[in-house]
């Protein structure tokens, strides 16, 4: 005769929030986060130089990273909003990631340059 078991359920504790008292402060880094992304994407890709500052950065960028300085707006905006979500790795992983994929899309651009 075959034997059943029968189990209890597992009594469950409810796990506490925590609430952060400087939540202020993380919400000023993500605001700020979104102003730097929103002004290297006009510098870099309408040539809106908010003076000569902005004329440095875009000069900077576009000598580091050739023609694909005008993604990296577009990764640090991702990255913004998967550290949003938490759904973010490591930062530094994430840093040699964009890293080797700029300077790709970098090398790439200056081919299809040199071809066309």
């Amino acid at each position: 005769m075959p034997k059943h078991y029968y189990y209890a359920a597992k009594k469950t504790k409810r796990k506490t929030k925590k609430t952060s008292s400087n939540a202020w402060i993380r919400t000023a880094l993500y605001i700020l986060g979104g102003s730097l992304c929103a002004w290297l994407f006009c510098i870099l890709w309408f040539n809106v130089s908010s003076g000569q500052a902005g004329e440095q950065v875009a000069k900077e960028l576009f000598q580091l990273l050739g023609q694909s300085a005008g993604l990296l707006p577009l990764f640090l905006a991702y990255w913004l909003v998967q550290t949003m979500r938490k759904k973010s790795a490591s930062c530094f992983l994430f840093l040699i990631g964009t890293g080797v994929k700029l300077s790709a899309a970098s090398s790439f651009f200056k081919r299809l340059k040199i071809i066309f």
